[in-house]
């Protein structure tokens, strides 16, 4: 397990954001990645969770969004590359905007395998950033 680089979501815009020099099992099953203000927290209560599956299913995506199921979990992705060690996590503006307030947070990138293990690929700092330019018009 390894400290990874911070994570910082800009309220209302395109997140996307690339982990890189992981080391990612073959046999992995699962990958969630998991924000929480405090790792005490229940799950409903993410600030953000994601989960990939392998092979993809139908559920995959987002799963908790600011502390509430979203509106559609297609509006966040992890798109895992075992061999280039590399997880690509995407959260479009109209989920993003779903943040009402500034946040800040911990994370982790936890693996399911095959045989029934799991592992923490990596963990560091979220943080949700407000803008001052709502919409456009």
């Amino acid at each position: 397990m390894t400290r990874g680089d911070g994570l910082t979501l800009t309220r209302g815009v395109t997140f996307n954001a690339t982990l890189s020099g992981l080391t990612i099992p073959a046999t992995w099953t699962k990958i969630y990645l998991t924000a929480k203000k405090y790792n005490t927290d229940a799950v409903a209560k993410s600030v953000l969770q994601l989960v990939e599956t392998n092979p993809g299913d139908a559920d995959d995506g987002l799963l908790y969004l600011d502390g509430a199921a979203p509106t559609l979990a297609t509006e966040g992705s992890l798109t895992v590359d075992q061999v280039a060690g590399t997880i690509v996590i995407v959260i479009d503006d109209d989920a993003s905007a779903d943040f009402s307030k500034i946040v800040r947070a911990g994370y982790d990138v936890k693996v399911l395998l095959a045989d029934g293990t799991s592992e923490i690929l990596t963990y560091g700092a979220f943080v949700v950033i407000l803008t001052e330019t709502a919409e456009i018009v």
